[in-house]
């Protein structure tokens, strides 16, 4: 047996599911450093990940992000760190659970159930901008090589979803638009761009011209 087996033999993980969130513009969420492997998963819309030590991470809808050591962080709307203090997202589902309808500061916090996973603890936050949808959760490590196998892993560990794998791979020059359908998962070019159109309102061709111009 070799040594990843042998370790992860030893290695138990759950995963427990804090919450759903409806973000509008302005808006920021801070979370704590903790013990635990915080994760994040984008259903809808596009957010920003900061860290202290991280470069500055965007996320899109469908993509995973794990942060294996529970490193503090921010999610915000853009690209920039938010300019006002980021409420604390214990605070906000708290405030979810208890008064369904109370507003605090920057957050106005609502009990929901209308997504298709039923999540006890949702709320809204932010302004009227673009809404954004993800779910927080944590992951904990048991076991004799957890400590040994989180030190080894990345401070954050970014799995795209299948937005974010696209535009990545547009960003290639040596790819064919053929090529990265096929690379996503799509039967055929004409599929996969008028998936891309739907979701960014630009095919992928001009989508690749435009980023290409702007880097």
């Amino acid at each position: 047996m070799d040594f990843l087996s042998e370790l992860f033999r030893d290695i138990s993980v759950t995963s427990t599911l804090f919450g759903r969130f409806h973000a509008g513009g302005p808006g920021a969420v801070r979370y704590p450093a903790g013990k635990l492997a915080g994760f994040h998963v984008v259903q809808s819309g596009e957010c920003w990940l900061h860290t202290n030590d991280f470069p500055t991470v965007q996320l899109r809808a469908g993509d995973f992000v794990v942060l294996p050591r529970g490193s503090s962080r921010t999610l915000t709307d853009s690209c920039a760190r938010a300019a006002f203090p980021a409420p604390i997202v214990s605070d906000i589902l708290r405030d979810a659970i208890a008064s369904p309808a109370s507003t605090a500061g920057h957050c106005a916090a609502s009990r929901r159930h209308d997504e298709s996973m039923p999540v006890a603890n949702a709320a809204q936050i932010g302004g009227d901008g673009p809404v954004m949808k993800y779910l927080c959760g944590a992951f904990t490590f048991a076991g004799d090589g957890a400590r040994p196998l989180l030190a080894a892993l990345p401070e954050v560990i970014h799995v795209w979803g299948e937005k974010g794998r696209s535009m990545h791979m547009l960003r290639d020059a040596s790819l064919s638009i053929s090529q990265v359908a096929d690379r996503v998962g799509y039967a055929s070019a004409a599929a996969f761009t008028a998936a891309f159109k739907r979701e960014t309102g630009a095919a992928p061709g001009a989508w690749r011209r435009e980023a290409a111009t702007a880097a």
